[in-house]
């Protein structure tokens, strides 16, 4: 609800983890910047990429079936069709 202004444990968690994202890049020598959004996902992203004249967008892909695909594939999706620059789906699954 309070955006960059909340500091629920949630907000925290999502800043360390990408944080810690950002870190392992950086000790791999390459440049890389991590921002956190809030609100629409999709809408988000694109924003920060945009304003932030990003070279490429590495996200992460879950492997969602059925209704959660529906819900959390179209962000991806959307994504995709908005930015042109190169976009890198990871795999989360272990």
């Amino acid at each position: 609800m309070w955006g960059s202004q909340s500091g629920d444990y949630e907000t925290q968690r999502d800043q360390n983890q990408l944080d810690d994202y950002v870190a392992q890049m950086k000790a791999k020598k390459l440049k890389a910047m991590g921002l956190l959004g809030y609100r629409r996902r999709a809408k988000e992203i694109v924003r920060l990429v945009k304003e932030c004249g990003a070279d490429m967008l590495a996200v992460g892909a879950h492997g969602h079936t059925g209704i959660k695909d529906l819900i959390y594939g179209q962000t991806v999706n959307t994504v995709r069709h908005e930015l042109q620059i190169p976009i890198l789906m990871v795999s989360l699954k272990v």
